[in-house]
């Protein structure tokens, strides 16, 4: 990990080709201690930890634009938060921009790195995502535009989008660049996700559900706690919603989770999100949160603008629809509204990995629905998941099941 005497100060950024609008040398050395944290995913000790960076980076220039963009762009990267419903949040972009207007001294790499968080906070995720690959074709070694990209493409499901953007800048990188490492894990990940890999591994390993549970008690459930994160929030509701499905007894668990996820019902950053929080809301036996989150959705979908807005309208209310009527046992209709738009769940981002539990819950609710034709399409959907996952314990199981149940 990086020591605080080695982050990059005013001139180690001039010779990188991208010079702050600052002469203050501890404003650049902290911008590269917040950038090293986010795209590493570690909170580093020596600087207090990521936010109290962030926090220190805008104290120690508070005209420094760049300090206002990470800051900003991190709030909204966590999708926690939405400046449509945060007065403070609308301030802290409000004056990132005052600070454009106010100074023709700005360059223009920054002027464009504020218009991107800009559309980025009205929603218009595909069009921020334009404006940094027009940076990175000037800036190539901006690996604040490409981290943003990335994440950004992985919320919209832009798989192919999200590898060869890594791809194009990497030939501009030498191996002594700081962060040049991470550049490997990216676009791995981007080759994962359009299926170029080795499947030199093909026994899958079993996972213990007891263990499982273990995990969530000791590891999961004490991190969305403490950090109030969206993305430790949807992965304890996707691990408690699997095991749910595996047919485990989740007891009071969703209850601690159930108020942390409430407090977001209103936000519709991403229709990722929202199907994950209304898990939260069905697990915990919440009926009258799920509705209120039916009807808060269908109001944004009719009233909003921007990228997700779209998403939320084509998929995620399908969705979460299909996930109300799965709790109120009618199957046939969660199929009904979900399996038409199977093919769309790509949209709302996330890994292969993240969105196949949709994929698990619409089998699951197809063998339980009282139509023939759900449990022949049950049947079809474990078909192709079997020559896709040869060696799944998982589709083996659900396979069982099926034939347990004497599918026609």
């Amino acid at each position: 990990m990086a020591q605080h005497s080695n982050w990059r100060d005013c001139k180690a950024w001039k010779d990188a080709g991208l010079p702050f609008t600052t002469t203050s040398n501890q404003a650049c050395k902290l911008f590269d201690a917040a950038l090293t944290q986010y795209v590493g995913w570690y909170d580093e000790p020596s600087v207090g930890g990521l936010e109290k960076t962030l926090h220190d980076l805008l104290e120690a220039d508070p005209e420094n634009v760049m300090g206002h963009v990470i800051n900003n762009g991190l709030e909204l990267m966590s999708t926690g938060h939405s400046p449509r419903l945060d007065p403070e949040f609308e301030k802290s972009l409000g004056l990132m921009s005052h600070l454009v207007a106010d100074t023709n001294k700005l360059s223009e790499w920054e002027r464009q790195h504020v218009r991107a968080i800009n559309l980025y906070g009205k929603g218009y995720m595909t069009d921020a995502c334009s404006v940094w690959e027009d940076i990175l074709l000037e800036y190539p070694q901006d690996m604040l535009a490409l981290k943003f990209a990335h994440d950004s493409y992985f919320y919209l499901g832009y798989q192919v989008q999200m590898r060869d953007s890594v791809a194009r800048v990497m030939p501009q990188w030498k191996a002594d660049m700081p962060l040049y490492s991470y550049l490997y894990g990216m676009h791995a990940f981007g080759l994962c996700e359009t299926n170029f890999y080795d499947e030199a591994e093909k026994l899958a390993r079993k996972g213990e559900h007891q263990a499982a549970v273990d995990i969530f008690d000791s590891e999961v459930c004490k991190r969305f706690q403490c950090s109030g994160s969206m993305l430790d929030m949807v992965d304890a509701c996707s691990l408690l919603f699997r095991l749910e499905l595996e047919g485990i007894e989740i007891g009071q668990r969703w209850e601690n989770l159930y108020e942390m996820c409430y407090s977001h019902i209103n936000d519709h950053l991403l229709a990722f999100n929202d199907a994950h929080l209304m898990m939260a809301y069905i697990g915990a036996k919440k009926k009258e949160a799920a509705a209120t989150c039916l009807t808060s959705l269908r109001e944004y979908a009719e009233k909003c603008l921007g990228t997700n807005r779209t998403i939320t309208k084509d998929v995620g209310i399908r969705m979460c629809e299909a996930l109300v009527a799965y709790d109120d046992d009618r199957y046939a209709d969660a199929v009904d509204v979900l399996h038409p738009v199977r093919y769309k769940l790509v949209k709302i981002g996330g890994s292969n990995a993240q969105r196949d539990i949709f994929n698990q819950f619409l089998i699951h609710a197809a063998l339980k629905s009282e139509k023939t034709v759900h449990h022949k399409l049950a049947r079809s959907l474990l078909a192709e998941r079997k020559s896709l996952k040869e060696q799944s314990p998982l589709t083996d199981r659900l396979i069982a099941k099926s034939l347990l149940q004497h599918i026609d």
